[in-house]
């Protein structure tokens, strides 16, 4: 019978060892979390309509401005750590791109002529695939709603990015995204699909 050596062994050992480390692991509670959230209830608080978009707030740096350039024709991660991402209970529209009720990943795409949209990602298709939010390459589909940038248009530097979705409380069907970061701001008008009682 043949004997394996007892040095080959104990490399073999090692090896597989390294190779069961390879996966690090990070356990991570996030202090950056935020969320914003639109509610519409009538006086029984029975919904008709909510809009959560969950984030990580990531710090801006002055070097970024300079980096604007860079992202025509790519798309780019929203916040960091894990996925920003949207959950809704109505059917809504944001830069005249409709979203039914349900659960998004985030993203932004600037295009090569440097106009910047929201990348509204299936989560389950990503989910399966592995795909990271900090990884656009390994991004799958996506369905792009237009927003306007101003450039400098903010009288404060906004230190973390800041991201608001709301509606106007007098005409409750319309309403607006604000992605705030440095002196720069990316809006787009939105629609929520929701019966007021007094027409849409």
């Amino acid at each position: 019978m043949f004997k394996v050596p007892a040095a080959l062994l104990a490399l073999v050992l090692s090896l597989s060892a390294v190779r069961a480390q390879s996966v690090q692991v990070y356990n991570e509670v996030d202090p950056d979390r935020r969320t914003t959230s639109v509610l519409m209830l009538d006086p029984s608080f029975v919904p008709h309509g909510g809009v959560t978009i969950d984030y990580s707030a990531a710090a801006w740096k002055e070097e970024y401005n300079a980096m604007l350039d860079r992202l025509k024709g790519k798309d780019a991660r929203l916040g960091k750590n894990w996925w920003t991402t949207l959950s809704t209970m109505t059917a809504i529209e944001i830069g005249g791109t409709k979203l039914e009720p349900g659960a998004y990943f985030l993203g932004l795409r600037c295009d090569k002529d440097g106009n910047f949209s929201l990348l509204v990602l299936n989560p389950t298709e990503n989910l399966k695939a592995k795909a990271a939010p900090w990884m656009a390459a390994t991004w799958k589909g996506g369905v792009p709603c237009t927003m306007t940038l101003a450039k400098d248009s903010l009288k404060e530097t906004q230190d973390k990015l800041l991201i608001e979705i709301t509606a106007d409380p007098k005409q409750p069907t319309v309403g607006k995204l604000s992605i705030r970061w440095g002196k720069h701001e990316l809006s787009a008008p939105v629609k929520f699909d929701v019966d007021t009682g007094k027409g849409k």
